[in-house]
This record gives structure tokens, C-alpha cells and sequence, in this order.
């Protein structure tokens, strides 16, 4: 009787260590894309995301500086915290390894080009032209929101004036449904660039001056940076 007693107690501890195996196992998560810092979003966790596979995660680490990897192609590994997503937002890891990419891999990302699209600037008016290009052998894809492909909703540009102060955002923040559906998506043949006008005053309360602007990608667009171009507005 006490021998099977004993029996028993030792095969329960065997399952249940086996048992928290899997269940770690089954959190633990390896994935390669561009780490970007987390703008203004509907959800509030993570310091960082990043767009692996199509699907963005909200990232956080206690033990790695994320800030280090910023707009860089990495390779992290991680675990999934319990109890997300929340507030229709992505699932949350906790980084405990990272590495850069190298630069032939990152290389496959789009490029993306920021222009004017006239030469005159009013508060009212402000049409820059947004490329991005796909230098690739294979058809590529990105998600069109916070892009200006997805005009007036989301922050994604990075303004500053003369003292380098932002004007205020007046544009739209949209609560997204994750992940993105499949019509979010735009393809871009091999060899081939699309093109957009939108305005920029649509977005921002602009008054007359000069202007830094860049895109950001507001953490979704899997691009590598783009240039900055410096504009003045009149009256």
C-alpha cells in the first residue's frame, strides 16, 4: 500500500512538471521583422511592436533594451504574457533574446519615398506625393493602414516645425479589428513602385512656416525608413 502511495505521488509530479513543459513550450515564440517604437495606439501595453508574418505584436523586455533595435530587422525570442490581447489590440511578448538581421535580409523590406506634390503649400493645402517601391524578384504586400494609402485615419508622419515643435493632430484614430483583414492589404509587382497624393493638412492644424516631415509608419508598415523632406507654408 505505501509503495503505490509512493508510486502514484511520483507519477502525478512527473505530469504535472511535464504538463508545465508543454504549456511553456507552447508560449514560446521566435520571429524575424522591423522592431518599432509604439506611437499612439488604441491599446496601451507593449514599448515596442513589431509585424512578423503580417501580424503585429506588441513587444515589452525586462531584460533587453529595446530602444537599441529600433527600426532594425532583428530576430527575437520570447514568450507570450498571459491575459492578452486586450482592447482589440495584438498579442503582448516578453522579449528575452534579440539579434539583428543582417543587411541582405532587410533588404527584401519596401523602400518608401516621401515627395511634393506641387510647389505651393497653404494651411489648406499640403499635397505630398507617398511611393513606396518594390525592388524584390516576387510580388510583395503591405497593409495599407497608417499608411497614406488609408488617408486621414492614423498618425504616421513625423512634422516639426522651424523650433521643433509638432503641430497639433487632427486627423482620425481608428480602433483595428487584428489582424488585419486581407482587403487591408496592397500588392506591389516585382520590379514595380505605387503612388499616392494625399493632404497633409487633413491630418494636422498647420499654420505658415517651415516644415520637417518624414514618414514614420505609426509601427505597422514593414518598410525600411524613408527620407524626410522640408516644406514651407504660407497664408
Amino acid at each position: 500500500m505505501k509503495k503505490t502511495l509512493i508510486l502514484s505521488i511520483v507519477v502525478a509530479v512527473i505530469s504535472s512538471c511535464s504538463s508545465m513543459k508543454s504549456g511553456a513550450d507552447a508560449d514560446a515564440v521566435t520571429m524575424t521583422g522591423e522592431i518599432k517604437p509604439l506611437g499612439m495606439t488604441t491599446f496601451q501595453y507593449g514599448t515596442h511592436s513589431i509585424k512578423s508574418e503580417d501580424t503585429l505584436y506588441a513587444l515589452r523586455s525586462s531584460t533587453v533594451n529595446l530602444e537599441d533595435f529600433e527600426d532594425k530587422s532583428v530576430t527575437l525570442k520570447g514568450t507570450k504574457v498571459s491575459g492578452y490581447p486586450l482592447e482589440g489590440g495584438p498579442e503582448l511578448i516578453e522579449v528575452s533574446a534579440i539579434s539583428e538581421v543582417q543587411q541582405e535580409t532587410k533588404s527584401a523590406q519596401m523602400k518608401t519615398r516621401l515627395g511634393s506634390a506641387n510647389n505651393a503649400f497653404t494651411k489648406d493645402s499640403i499635397l505630398l506625393s507617398f511611393t513606396v517601391f518594390n525592388e524584390s524578384d516576387t510580388v510583395r504586400r503591405f497593409c495599407k493602414w497608417e499608411t497614406p494609402f488609408d488617408p486621414g485615419i492614423g498618425k504616421y508622419m513625423d512634422i516639426l516645425d522651424a523650433q521643433g515643435t509638432e503641430p497639433s493632430f487632427i486627423g482620425a484614430m481608428a480602433r483595428r479589428v487584428m489582424p488585419p483583414p486581407p482587403e487591408s492589404y496592397i500588392e506591389v509587382p516585382p520590379h514595380d513602385s505605387l503612388k499616392t497624393v494625399f493632404n497633409l493638412a487633413d491630418n494636422y492644424a498647420i499654420k505658415a512656416g517651415q516644415y520637417t516631415v518624414r514618414y514614420s509608419g505609426g509601427g505597422m508598415g514593414d518598410f525600411i525608413a524613408g527620407n524626410e523632406i522640408k516644406i514651407t507654408v504660407v497664408d
